[in-house]
């Protein structure tokens, strides 16, 4: 396996994740146009920082394989949240907890880049 090949997993992880995302945006039928677009860029926006680091920030095998291992870490938990938020355990907070998904995700990835840059400084 090389970097291009882990590099196109990541992708092909973070293009499902917009479109399975994406989905459950318009499953949860907003009121208005202007709020799927508003809220389905919110949903989004840690899968384009998963793409900005898997792709730009990348420069060797190994931080591919941890670029994408994180992501498909903070990925699997955004949407298994989110599939047990709405469609499993729904409820009048739901609505609040789907808003901040996003922001967890963007700590947890954060938080775990932190964590393998202090393991590879020891």
């Amino acid at each position: 396996m090389n970097k291009s090949t882990i590099v196109l997993v990541g992708n092909v992880l973070i293009f499902f994740s917009i479109v399975f995302t994406l989905w459950l945006a318009v499953a949860l039928e907003p009121t208005s146009n202007t709020i799927l677009v508003i809220f389905g860029f919110w949903a989004i926006a840690p899968y384009l920082l998963f793409a900005y680091f898997v792709n730009l920030r990348s420069t060797t095998f190994r931080q591919s394989v941890e670029n994408v291992a994180v992501s498909f870490i903070c990925s699997l938990g955004g949407i298994y949240w989110e599939i047990y938020i709405t469609m499993i355990n729904s409820d009048a907070q739901g609505g609040l907890a789907v808003i901040t998904i996003p922001f967890l995700q963007l700590v947890a990835f954060l938080l775990l880049r932190f964590i393998l840059w202090g393991v590879q400084k020891f």
